[in-house]
């Protein structure tokens, strides 16, 4: 059975250039789907996805056939983000889940399907782009949240400090 891994944390942590790293090195990534979902998004001409009052079940249903598409013979992947990601997100908005998040919460309490979740912490200084909106309070309450929720689903947390890309990576792949 594959083993995924989760690399989490507030936005503009540096999620995205790990993953980019661990694909350079060989590793299978998973892209984080709200990200995409935005840029798809923008291509169509919709100025502001994310005020969509529907936009995270969105990313849930892509974050979902994603993870439904990974093939059961490969030994792991890592992702940009995991499920309970999108949990964090409805409550830093201070939103009631969907019907559809309701269920995954039920199934991840029954059942664990990460091995291990990652947080990758701030380095404390932030951009604001037009995919990413959270000013650098609201990118290290995500990250509290994250790291709260996966805890309360029975994850094994591992802080990855800020430091350069390559000993971030290293840090990652040493405790597999």
């Amino acid at each position: 059975m594959v083993k995924k891994y989760v690399l989490t944390g507030g936005p503009g942590a540096g999620k995205t250039s790990l993953l980019i790293y661990l694909e350079i090195l060989g590793e299978l990534t998973i892209r984080e789907a709200a990200e995409d979902l935005i840029r798809y998004q923008h291509a169509l001409g919709v100025a502001a996805p994310r005020l969509d009052p529907n936009f995270e079940e969105k990313v849930l249903k892509l974050q979902l056939s994603r993870e439904r598409n990974i093939s059961p013979n490969l030994h792991r992947v890592f992702l940009d983000r995991g499920l309970l990601d999108v949990l964090g997100y409805y409550q830093a908005l201070d939103r009631y889940p969907c019907e559809l998040m309701q269920s995954v919460i039920q199934r991840l309490q029954q059942e664990k399907v990460y091995e291990k979740i990652f947080i990758i912490e701030h380095q404390g200084v932030m951009e604001t782009t037009s995919r990413r909106l959270e000013n650098l309070e609201q990118a290290l309450y995500i990250e509290k949240l994250q790291a709260e929720n996966y805890k309360q689903f029975g994850y094994e947390v591992i802080r990855v400090p800020f430091d350069s890309v390559k000993v971030r990576t290293e840090m990652i792949l040493s405790n597999l």
